[in-house]
């Protein structure tokens, strides 16, 4: 941590003896003990009131100087209940989500009520990332846990059942009470026969608007329950939210309607449920993880699949390498472009503000350009 403490003392006084020294410093250690709220105020980013209390803990260091220890600590212990005080309002509830999609559904429904931690950073593809210990910890001192479910995050199980104090957050699944697609089966190609190999749900529910409203719900629901004092805040910022969904709901039925094509070529199998509300097929370079390859028999395939679908562009992700992409659209004369699966922003996206709805609105104009659908 910075020494907040630093600086020289104000100068021009008359050298302080021994027993005054001696007298500050107790003054200072006895701040210190009421000053208990400090780490947990750490821990939640609080800077501005850090700050506040280290400086009006030198100014009061001074005070004792001239003036005794018990005005001192008289004005120490006031000053750190009201500060104590201000920082539990700014920080709210304390909301921990797994993905970014739940980070910003959190936020928008919460609003001032909660504050609002997203466990994987920014930048970083959620498929095989698992927490740190530090992560544990956080997950732990939060009042509500929220995770996709699905099978996004198969680490949740186990980190749940290593709370077993009454501290433990409320868990939310935001995919409970959803229909659940059946992710595509893939070829099992260290098998000779090329067995098919069932890989379980797909988790990317968020990425269809109508279902994203019941994930929305569940979170409202939960914010409810933990927090009955602000009810009626969830509950409108929900419905916001809500109709927020419904509009872009709209505006890919209208968009993707007439269309030359109906086929797209995606670096990875992410897209089940947009293409299933919205009437388009996927073709995917990569199974549910992106990080997996395709041999090159597959690759083949893939080209020649594209190939067959006059595919005029296909599709990379901003999170995971291009190359892959790249290599089938010089094979078949294709542009490539970006169509988001929402697991997270770049750090770009992140600094231009970019968020879910900016990105789902870019998600469907290239749509429209890949499958050459007419506005309206």
């Amino acid at each position: 941590m910075l020494n907040i403490m630093s600086g020289p003392l104000p100068t021009g006084r008359a050298p302080i003896d021994r027993a005054s020294s001696i007298s500050s410093i107790k003054a200072k250690n006895i701040c210190l003990f009421f000053m208990g709220s400090i780490d947990t105020l750490y821990q939640y980013r609080q800077v501005e009131y850090l700050r506040l209390y280290f400086g009006v803990l030198r100014a009061l260091v001074e005070i004792q100087k001239r003036r005794g220890m018990f005005v001192t600590l008289l004005l120490c212990a006031f000053l750190v209940s009201a500060c104590s005080s201000s920082a539990g309002q700014a920080k709210g509830q304390s909301v921990v989500a797994t993905i970014y999609p739940l980070q910003y559904f959190a936020s928008q429904i919460g609003g001032s009520h909660v504050q609002v931690t997203g466990l994987v950073p920014t930048g970083v593809e959620p498929h095989e990332w698992e927490p740190s210990t530090k992560d544990i910890t956080t997950i732990k001192r939060a009042k509500l846990f929220v995770y996709n479910g699905a099978g996004l995050e198969p680490w949740v199980d186990r980190v749940l059942e290593e709370f077993h104090s009454s501290s433990t957050p409320v868990a939310v699944d935001s995919s409970s009470g959803i229909e659940l697609l059946e992710a595509a089966h893939e070829e099992d190609e260290d098998k000779g026969n090329h067995e098919e190999e069932d890989i379980g749900k797909d988790p990317h529910i968020w990425l269809d608007p109508l279902r994203a409203q019941q994930q929305v719900k569940n979170i409202v629901d939960a914010l409810r329950v933990s927090d009955p004092n602000n009810r009626s805040a969830y509950t409108e910022n929900g419905a916001m939210l809500t109709k927020r969904l419904q509009d872009l709901h709209q505006a890919y039925s209208s968009g993707l309607r007439a269309c030359q094509r109906r086929d797209i070529v995606v670096s990875h199998n992410a897209y089940s449920y947009l293409a299933k509300r919205y009437n388009f097929n996927v073709i995917p370079i990569a199974g549910l993880s992106p990080e997996a390859e395709p041999s090159p028999a597959k690759m083949a395939e893939l080209v020649s699949t594209a190939r067959d679908h006059k595919a005029t562009h296909i599709f990379f992700e901003t999170l995971v390498s291009p190359a892959l992409a790249n290599t089938i659209a010089k094979e078949i004369g294709a542009k490539t472009l970006a169509l988001n699966p929402l697991e997270g922003l770049t750090k770009e996206e992140g600094s231009k503000g970019e968020d879910y709805f900016s990105i789902m609105n870019q998600n469907l104009k290239n749509l429209q350009l890949a499958l050459g659908c007419s506005s309206g």
